[in-house]
């Protein structure tokens, strides 16, 4: 008779998966996700207002794989034999067009964190594997606004517009003198004969 041997798979504990309930919140609308890039006033303010209402809660955890490793450093014995370490890479072409503004893709791109094709953040500084993955949602929220703050302009108030006016104004002034002050050092050198 033959004996079957049973075959196991090792189960590696620092490659569990988080990430399998669906976002509840829209957080970009269709306008705003057909948006390949900033043109007019219209789309940055689309994209403002977005950035303002955009808040951790909002990342999907469909759009991200947690995994889990030892860390090291203070914490003793407890981070030297648990997975405490949350690792989140963040695939930005994956959540483009989905719920991600795809304006974003090339501020993301130049991240720190990018390495092609997914943003990449670890958080190892509490003993909590839990708080570890806040913290690195919390960074991942913090990296897509810090990207798109840097792309949006920032809305001009009516004081700002004023005072514009009031410098352009005060520029010209001052190019007005400078020119009738280099009219009257040439007029002289044609009275001297020069």
């Amino acid at each position: 008779m033959l004996a079957l041997a049973r075959v196991t798979v090792p189960r590696l504990p620092h490659l569990r998966h988080l990430s399998t309930s669906p976002y509840t919140l829209a957080p970009a609308s269709d306008e705003l996700l057909a948006l390949k890039e900033l043109v007019n006033d219209g789309d940055h303010a689309l994209a403002r207002d977005w950035l303002d209402d955009f808040v951790p809660e909002d990342v999907p955890k469909t759009s991200y794989e947690v995994s889990y490793a030892r860390s090291s450093g203070p914490g003793g014995q407890h981070v030297n034999k648990t997975n405490s370490k949350a690792v989140v890479r963040f695939d930005v072409f994956r959540a483009r067009g989905t719920w991600l503004p795809p304006f974003l893709v090339p501020a993301l791109q130049q991240s720190p964190y990018y390495h092609a094709p997914s943003l990449l953040l670890s958080s190892q500084t509490s003993r909590s594997a839990p708080q570890n993955l806040a913290i690195c949602i919390e960074n991942l929220h913090a990296t897509i606004v810090n990207a798109g703050r840097g792309l949006v302009r920032g809305q001009t108030s009516d004081a700002q517009r004023e005072r514009v006016k009031e410098l352009q104004k005060a520029e010209v002034r001052k190019r007005r003198v400078m020119k009738e002050k280099h009219k009257a050092k040439k007029a002289s050198r044609t009275e001297k004969g020069w």
